[in-house]
């Protein structure tokens, strides 16, 4: 299993030297020049309607994006797959598009609306050639600028989480002691994130890699953001709960997911052996995919336990196609943690059920079949068709009935082979009952782990 410090939850040093990729590219054309000038009289909108038109393979080429060599719309690189089609774009990975040079640029360095305009208007954005495209475009590194903490507004944002988040305040003040989560100038609380080991053998936090903002001054318009500079896929805002070696793994879609299902299992957290990380990919984020893979070989889990609507189901099928092994689980109620957090303390204000789309029992015997199919000891290509038929259910494609066959024949499969392992003494304990071939009126419980 893999190991954490004695202490899981001892302070960590911030000292923020890690840097990530971003883009310094070419000098100023004629044009460019044009626009700086008007930067002077910051005439944002008049700027804004010029960059936004900008060709998007051009500018997604000076974003040191690089063009794929089988798909000509789609350009990979620095965390993201995007397809591009005239002015409008879909990023695979992030599981969402939009149109423009302006908002591409949002998304690929992370910055807000001034800061892409900014950027683009100083770009000498020309086309390039195809053999340009298959070359990557060297940037410089951009170092992480971390919100600078500001104490005058901790209360302020210490009382979002606690009062509004329905947060334990003495695990926020812990949190706040170890450096892990204060509040900057602008009233945001800033959740720093931290890499894992390469290997998975320990989880300790040396030097952070990025933050995650959220604005807690109006929460009917939350705002939320990564720090510029902050490393996409080589950094994660989590806790541990526990003691010993790492047992479980639990992965949800922002900080307060995390914190808010740390609350949840309290109460059940002397049930549970070993320690648990608590740890957020923010968003469609990338996943720490070594030390995942090592607590599941170690005999440990790790569960996708994203949003209970179509994105979260999505991204948990995304993750089964990285990760052999991941199970699923999701809010019996409200839309997320948090949801489900408030819920059970304000019961008269708890939020409907939230579902994917999709046929919720099949999704639900999707997972039990992919966790079969793993069990059985099928190819990683096996398993990432079920996860691209799983894929097209949530899209609501009815399930063929060649994967209904198939699905039949590995429960009935898996079934004899329990039944030949008890027989002959290989197995001594009852087999997870979760994994029944599926009943035709099945009762569907989501916070049950898939």
């Amino acid at each position: 299993m893999s190991q954490v410090p004695p202490d899981p939850e001892s302070a960590a040093q911030l000292n923020p030297d890690d840097q990530t990729v971003s883009s310094d590219l070419d000098g100023p054309s004629a044009q460019s020049e044009f626009l700086r000038s008007k930067f002077e009289v910051t005439d944002w909108v008049a700027i804004a309607n010029e960059v936004r038109h900008f060709d998007l393979e051009a500018v997604a080429n000076h974003l040191g994006l690089v063009k794929d060599r089988h798909d000509k719309n789609k350009w990979k690189g620095a965390g993201h797959i995007i397809s591009i089609n005239h002015d409008k774009f879909y990023d695979w990975l992030a599981d969402r598009g939009s149109k423009g040079a302006i908002d591409l640029v949002m998304l690929v360095q992370n910055c807000d609306f001034k800061a892409a305009v900014h950027w683009l208007s100083g770009q000498s954005l020309t086309a390039a050639n195809d053999s340009q495209f298959q070359i990557p475009v060297r940037s410089k590194s951009r170092p992480l600028e971390l919100p600078q903490v500001d104490e005058r507004h901790w209360e302020d944002v210490q009382r979002y989480l606690v009062e509004m988040r329905g947060l334990p305040a003495k695990l926020i003040h812990r949190l706040h002691a170890q450096g892990l989560v204060y509040a900057d100038e602008h009233w945001n609380a800033v959740f720093l994130r931290y890499a894992s080991d390469a290997d998975g053998q320990t989880w300790a936090r040396h030097q952070p890699t990025g933050a995650l903002l959220r604005g807690t001054r109006d929460p009917a318009h939350p705002f939320h953001r990564l720090a510029p500079g902050s490393s996409r896929d080589h950094g994660w805002f989590w806790i541990a709960m526990g003691h010993g070696v790492v047992q479980r793994v639990l992965l949800t879609e922002s900080p307060i997911d995390a914190l808010s299902l740390a609350t949840l299992e309290t109460d059940k957290r002397s049930q549970i052996p070993g320690i648990t990380i608590y740890l957020s990919t923010d968003g469609a984020g990338a996943i720490p995919l070594k030390p995942l893979q090592t607590v599941i070989e170690q005999g440990g889990e790790v569960t996708a336990v994203f949003d209970a609507d179509h994105a979260g189901e999505k991204m948990a099928w995304r993750v089964a196609q990285q990760l052999r092994g991941v199970r699923r689980m999701a809010p019996a109620y409200g839309k997320d943690w948090n949801d489900r957090l408030l819920g059970e303390q304000q019961p008269q204000d708890r939020k409907p059920a939230v579902s994917a789309r999709g046929d919720k029992q099949t999704l639900h015997s999707l997972w039990q079949w992919y966790r079969v199919a793993s069990e059985l000891g099928h190819s990683q290509n096996y398993l990432t068709r079920i996860s691209e038929v799983a894929r097209d259910v949530v899209e609501d494609h009815p399930l063929s009935q060649k994967a209904r066959s198939a699905m039949r024949q590995d429960f009935q499969t898996y079934q004899r082979r329990i039944v030949l392992e008890l027989q002959s003494g290989e197995r001594t304990s009852a087999p997870d009952t979760s994994l029944r071939a599926p009943a035709k009126k099945q009762r569907l419980e989501v916070e049950v782990g898939s």
